[in-house]
């Protein structure tokens, strides 16, 4: 019962839906990762190297305030995606 809790206060489910035959390399790749670092620790480092490598994204992927995204409008002039993280930021 407490795990169960637990995850519905602080986990996220995401499901990826692949196609056997136009994404048979995807789902070839993940079947060789689950040996190794597995499918979820995989697609996790894979994510963290990009928001590394996108710093824009980084931000949408951060929880900003009010004044944070209105700074980062005026920075960087990404009003779409300054919607979409105040959007966030309110929940």
């Amino acid at each position: 019962m407490a795990t169960a809790q637990y995850d519905r206060e602080n986990t996220r489910r995401v499901n990826l839906k692949l196609n056997n035959k136009t994404d048979d390399d995807i789902i070839q790749r993940l079947e060789a990762k689950k040996e190794t670092e597995g499918i979820q620790g995989y697609l996790k480092r894979l994510i963290r190297e990009d928001i590394e490598r996108n710093p824009t994204l980084k931000v949408v992927a951060t929880k900003l305030t009010a004044e944070e995204a209105a700074e980062f409008e005026r920075k960087y002039g990404d009003k779409l995606l300054i919607r979409k993280i105040k959007k966030t930021a309110q929940k």
